[in-house]
C-alpha cells in the first residue's frame, strides 16, 4: 500500500490553472502531495486523450501515485493507449469544478483513489454531503451575526429562520380551506408535509367571513400536526381569531386592513402586500422618490414606493418581523418580468438598509430593527403555466435566491401542479448549493431532474446491433382475447397516493362487482400479488397488465395523468 502523503498530478486548462493555483493545499497536505499541470488548453474539458499523453510526456509521471483529470473530460480514461497506460500511474476522474477538488480530498480515504474499481466520485453523495456542510455552517453564521439580518418564528417553532442566505422557507397553500371536511384537510396537510412543507397556510375565500371554522379547526390541526400554520386572509376577524388560536404568521396585511390590526402581536411575522393603483400611471414608468425616514433615495416603481410607504407605517406601528411581497405576476399578462422587476428594486432597498442600520446605529440598536424579508407566491406562476413544472420551478428557484428571497408560497391545487412543493424543494436545495460554491447550478451531485437525466444509455453492444439474425417488429394492433380468468380495472388516486387495481369475472361486463381490489404504489409488488392468486392465465393478458401497471406507477410518481388502454 502506498505510503502518506498520497502523490497526486492535478491536470487543468489554462483557464482554471490560476484557480488550483490559489486553493491552500496545507490543508490536506498530511495525507496528499498536490503537482498542478495546465496543459495548452483553454479549457480542459476539451482536452484528448492524444493532448493528455502529450503533455504528461513532458514531466517524470512516474513521481506520482494518481493523475486527477476533471469530470467534465467527455471520455473515459481506459481511452489512453494501452501503451501508454502502462507506463502511467492510475487516472481518475474528480469532480467538475475546480473549487470542488479539495473538499473531495478531505472527505475521502486517500487510498480510495488507488482502489481499481474507483474511476470517479459518486457527485450524489458528495453533493448532498456538501449541501449539508454548507447549510449547517451558512445557519451558523447567520445566527451567530449581526441579528437585524434575520428572524424566526415564535416558540415553539422558533427554528424556523428567514434569512436571504438560506433557502427559502416553503409554504404549502391549502386554498379555500373552509369548503374541506377535517378529513379532506387532513389528508391535504399530510400530503403537502410529505412533500416538503415547512409550514402549512390555510388559505381563506374573499369576501367572506369564517372565522367560526378557523376557531374550531385551528386548534386541531397545531395539535395534531405539531408544526406551524399561517393563514392567508384579508378579514381582519379572520385575522384576529387565527392569531387568538395559535397562528404562526399572516398573509395579507393590506392598507386596507391594517387600521383595524394595529394591536396585533408585533413580533408576528405578517406579509405586506399592497394591490395595483389604478391611478397611478403605466407600470413601465419609473418615479424617484425620498423615503425621508430612511434615508434611502432610488428609482422605484409606484407600486414599490406604494409597498415601501406602507412598510414604513407598519414599521412605525412597531412591527419587527415583516416580508414585503410586491406580487409576482403570471407571465405575459399581467406580466412577469414588471413584477420581478419589483422584487429586484425591494431587494436594492434591504441591501441599501442593512447598510444604512451598520453605518449610522449601534450594534445594540441594529439588532432591535429586524430588516424586511422578501416573501414570493410562486403558484403566480406554476398555477397560471400550462407547462410542465419541474422546469418551471427550477428557473424559479434560481431567482429567488438570486434575488434573497426568505419565503416562498406554494399551492399544490390543480392536478398539473401535483409535487410542485416537492420539485421546488430539489431546486432550492440546488441553487443553494450552487450559491455556496460561487458555480453554476450544473454538475454538483444535486439535481432537479424529472423526467430527463444526464446519464448516458447503456452502449448497445456492437454484437447486437450487427447481429444477423434480428427479427423486425412491424407497429400492428393486434386483437386482444379475453382471458378465462378474468379482466382488471387500473385507477390511480394522487390524495391517496396509490394504484387501485380490481378484478372481474369476463361475465361482470360493466364491472359492478369486483371480485377482488388490491392497492399499492409499486407495479412488480401488485402484479405479483395478481400471479400468486392465479388471476391471470394468459401470457400476453400478463404483458399488457405489467405494462399498463408500470404506466400507473409512473403517473403516480410524476403527478400526471393515466387512462387504462
Amino acid at each position: 500500500m502506498n505510503s502518506l502523503p498520497l502523490k497526486i498530478l492535478i491536470v487543468t486548462g489554462e483557464h482554471a490553472f490560476p484557480i488550483l493555483k490559489s486553493i491552500n493545499w496545507d490543508l490536506v497536505k498530511d495525507r496528499y502531495s498536490i503537482t498542478l499541470k495546465s496543459c495548452p488548453i483553454p479549457v480542459v474539458a476539451f482536452l484528448s486523450p492524444t493532448m493528455l499523453t502529450e503533455c504528461l510526456d513532458t514531466i517524470p509521471i512516474e513521481d506520482f501515485d494518481v493523475v486527477m483529470i476533471s469530470g467534465l473530460i467527455p471520455w473515459d480514461p481506459s481511452r489512453i493507449p494501452e501503451n501508454k497506460q502502462k507506463s502511467m500511474p492510475k487516472i481518475v476522474k474528480g469532480p467538475a469544478f475546480a473549487s470542488q477538488i479539495l473538499p473531495l480530498l478531505q472527505s475521502i480515504d486517500p487510498h480510495s483513489l488507488l482502489e481499481e474499481n474507483w474511476t470517479k466520485i459518486d457527485m450524489e453523495i458528495f453533493g448532498k454531503a456538501q449541501y449539508q456542510k454548507f447549510l449547517s455552517s451558512t445557519r451558523n453564521s447567520v445566527q451567530s451575526g449581526n441579528s437585524s439580518q434575520w428572524f424566526a418564528l415564535k416558540s415553539p417553532f422558533s427554528q424556523v429562520i428567514f434569512s436571504p442566505r438560506l433557502p427559502p422557507i416553503v409554504l404549502g397553500e391549502i386554498v379555500g380551506f373552509p369548503n374541506l371536511s377535517t378529513d379532506e384537510l387532513f389528508d391535504k396537510i399530510e400530503s403537502l408535509l410529505l412533500h416538503g412543507a415547512q409550514i402549512i397556510d390555510l388559505g381563506c375565500i374573499p369576501n367572506e367571513n369564517h372565522q367560526e371554522r378557523i376557531a374550531e379547526i385551528l386548534p386541531v390541526l397545531i395539535q395534531r400536526f405539531a408544526i406551524p400554520f399561517s393563514i392567508d386572509s384579508i378579514h381582519p376577524q379572520e385575522i384576529e381569531i387565527a392569531v387568538k388560536y395559535g397562528i404562526s404568521m399572516i398573509l395579507s396585511i393590506t392598507p386596507e386592513n391594517f387600521e383595524q390590526l394595529k394591536n396585533l402581536p408585533k413580533d408576528l411575522p405578517i406579509v405586506l402586500t399592497v394591490s395595483p393603483n389604478p391611478n397611478i400611471l403605466e407600470k413601465s414608468e419609473m418615479s424617484e422618490r425620498k423615503l425621508s425616514n430612511l434615508n434611502v433615495n432610488e428609482p422605484y416603481s409606484p407600486h414599490t414606493n406604494r409597498l415601501l410607504e406602507f412598510y414604513k407605517e407598519v414599521r412605525a406601528a412597531g412591527f419587527q418581523k415583516i416580508f414585503l411581497d410586491p406580487i409576482l405576476h403570471s407571465p405575459i399578462s399581467p406580466g412577469l418580468f414588471m413584477s420581478l422587476q419589483n422584487y429586484g428594486d425591494l431587494r436594492s432597498f434591504i441591501t441599501n438598509l442593512s447598510l444604512l442600520l451598520e453605518n449610522s446605529l449601534s450594534e445594540q440598536t441594529a439588532n432591535n430593527n429586524f430588516l424586511p424579508q422578501l416573501f414570493m407566491g410562486i403558484s403566480n406562476v406554476t398555477e397560471l403555466v400550462d407547462g410542465d413544472s419541474p422546469g418551471i420551478t427550477a428557473i424559479l428557484a434560481a431567482l429567488a435566491k438570486e434575488l434573497g428571497v426568505a419565503a416562498v408560497l406554494l399551492t399544490e391545487h390543480s392536478s398539473k401542479c401535483f409535487q410542485t412543493i416537492e420539485e421546488f424543494q430539489r431546486s432550492s436545495d440546488l441553487m443553494f448549493l450552487a450559491q455556496s460554491q460561487n458555480q453554476s447550478p450544473i454538475n454538483l451531485g444535486i439535481n432537479a431532474f424529472k423526467f430527463k437525466s444526464k446519464r448516458l444509455y447503456d452502449p448497445l453492444p456492437l454484437k447486437i446491433a450487427d447481429s444477423s439474425d434480428v427479427v423486425m417488429v412491424p407497429n400492428e394492433s393486434v386483437d386482444a382475447k379475453m382471458d378465462p380468468a378474468g379482466y382488471f380495472k387500473i385507477y390511480i388516486s394522487i390524495e391517496k397516493k396509490s394504484i387501485y387495481v380490481a378484478h372481474y369475472m369476463n361475465a361482470d361486463i360493466s364491472g359492478n362487482q369486483p371480485t377482488q381490489v388490491f392497492r399499492g404504489t409499486n407495479a412488480e409488488s401488485i402484479y405479483k400479488q395478481i400471479l400468486a392468486r392465479k388471476l391471470v392465465s394468459r401470457l400476453d393478458h400478463a404483458s399488457y397488465l405489467g405494462k399498463e401497471l408500470q404506466l400507473a406507477e409512473w403517473a403516480l410518481t410524476i403527478g400526471t395523468d393515466y387512462h387504462q388502454s
